[in-house]
């Protein structure tokens, strides 16, 4: 599978394991809340990612790759 832009593979992150129960919601609504701060990160002009975020950010995301590793076939 290739995908042009990051909403792409998300949306089939979403309809290929949220939407059938292999990956919960709450990893789904993860998913989204790391590229709403990775938008924000690259081109946030009045909104800035603190520190608590970023901390917070690096470990969702490590928590999210850990369950996508166990689900999603190498």
């Amino acid at each position: 599978m290739e995908f042009k832009k990051h909403s792409g593979l998300i949306s089939s992150i979403h309809l290929k394991y949220v939407k059938t129960g292999k990956l919960d919601k709450k990893s789904g609504k993860d998913l989204n809340w790391l590229f709403h701060m990775r938008g924000i990160a690259d081109y946030g002009i009045t909104v800035h990612v603190d520190e608590k975020d970023a901390k917070k950010t690096v470990e969702v995301a490590q928590a999210f790759f850990d369950t996508a590793k166990q689900i999603i076939p190498a």
